[in-house]
């Protein structure tokens, strides 16, 4: 049962770092700047990180993964955000790009288990 609610806190705190932090000026600019898309990957990392630190995921906030959520972060926005061809931007190319990120939670969570049953 706690997995399930780490989880949902977890996805929680994605919905905050990669919708409600992230203002207009950085959705509209994220493709344009690299440094926007980092700062909008870093509000987003800081999100994450903060919610596995409050849940006691002790064992995966490390610099090591802060730099894996920042990086995969910002190579799946920038991927998004800089594509020439926006048809099927807030249909498929969304939902791959959010189940990319959950995916990436999902591991960090089973990750941790992993290491609390060894």
């Amino acid at each position: 049962m706690k997995i399930l609610v780490d989880i949902l806190m977890l996805i929680t705190a994605h919905i905050f770092g990669d919708y409600v932090f992230q203002n207009d000026f950085l959705a509209n600019n994220k493709g344009k700047y690299k440094f926007i898309c980092l700062i909008h990957s870093w509000i987003w990392t800081v999100c994450i990180m903060f919610c596995l630190f409050l849940i006691g995921y002790n064992n995966v906030l490390g610099i090591p993964e802060f730099v894996v959520l920042l990086s995969t972060h910002y190579l799946l926005d920038r991927d998004k955000a800089t594509m020439e061809d926006k048809t099927n931007a807030l249909t498929k190319d969304l939902c791959i790009d959010q189940a990319w990120h959950i995916l990436i939670i999902l591991v960090l969570v089973f990750v941790q288990h992993i290491y609390n049953m060894i």
